[in-house]
């Protein structure tokens, strides 16, 4: 009785019995994958979208322009000429002031967090892990 069309006054197995498919469909051939051209991981043989298109960004937590969702490395990290996120207090350092300027902001869920260096506007663990992978370093 597992079928989609499962008839419980049958009397005998016709082999007319239908599953569902991975887009959802009784008697379906449908392939479940990511439909979006631009995603990397397309799949040009899916049938249905499952919502698991990774997108294209930055995904080097060192660039400046990390992007903490990005699905696959697009080549468009910057490393120069841009802010230096970490540097709270805007010396050129990122050094034990500004370590103790993103512990205050620590637990802040607001767009504009400062500390926020995920992007994600809130200040967290993942935000302390980024910090740490540039303390001690000198702004461009």
């Amino acid at each position: 009785n597992s079928a989609c069309n499962y008839d419980s006054t049958a009397t005998c197995d016709d082999s007319s019995c239908l599953q569902i498919d991975a887009c959802g469909d009784c008697g379906g051939s449908g392939v479940a994958g990511c439909m979006d051209m631009t995603a990397c991981n397309y799949d040009s043989t899916a049938t249905c979208n499952d919502g698991s298109c990774a997108l294209p960004g930055c995904n080097d937590s060192a660039a400046c322009n990390y992007d903490s969702t990005a699905g696959c490395d697009d080549g468009s990290c910057e490393y120069s000429n841009c802010s230096c996120p970490a540097d709270f207090n805007g010396d050129g350092y990122i050094d034990v002031i500004d370590l103790l300027i993103f512990l205050t902001n620590y637990g802040c869920i607001a767009p504009g967090c400062q500390g926020d260096l995920t992007g994600d506007d809130q200040v967290n663990s993942a935000d302390i892990l980024e910090f740490l992978v540039v303390f001690g370093t000198t702004c461009p």
